[in-house]
């Protein structure tokens, strides 16, 4: 799987993981300020964003926090720090259980508990909900 990713700055590595329904554009106004500082990278997690999710791939915390140590290990990242918004908490909580040695430090943003993919992800799936739910559920800019 290839996830689609923003990258920025120099300095230590540090990922920003998404919330449901969103993207690595929500970071879009964060990136050049922590870009200052560390060398950023904002993923769009499986099924959202542009990162596309493979037929073969079933919904499941353990596969988003596989996508995330797959990523990292593509770009040959050894350790990182990671900010995780909403599910993006609940993805970075469960990559510091699972693999501590390769989290640095962990910043959450309102996470909430997620012992399984909701059923919200599954509808996001759906050929013609799925494209139509980031929109009708995002705010008003």
């Amino acid at each position: 799987m290839s996830i689609h990713s923003i990258e920025s700055g120099l300095g230590p590595p540090l990922l920003l993981i998404h919330g449901l329904f969103d993207s690595c554009e929500t970071w879009d106004k964060l990136i050049p300020i922590l870009s200052k500082q560390f060398k950023v990278y904002a993923v769009d997690l499986p099924a959202f964003g542009k990162t596309l999710l493979p037929d073969t791939w079933g919904e499941s915390l353990s596969g988003m926090v596989d996508s995330i140590i797959q990523f990292l290990n593509d770009k040959k990242i050894k350790k990182v720090s990671l900010v995780g918004s909403s599910m993006g908490g609940s993805v970075s909580l469960a990559l510091a259980e699972h693999f501590p040695e390769r989290i640095e430090k962990v910043a959450l943003l309102n996470p909430y508990a997620l012992p399984v993919v909701p059923m919200a992800v599954k509808g996001a799936r759906r050929p013609i909900a799925g494209p139509l739910l980031p929109y009708l559920l995002r705010r008003a800019a």
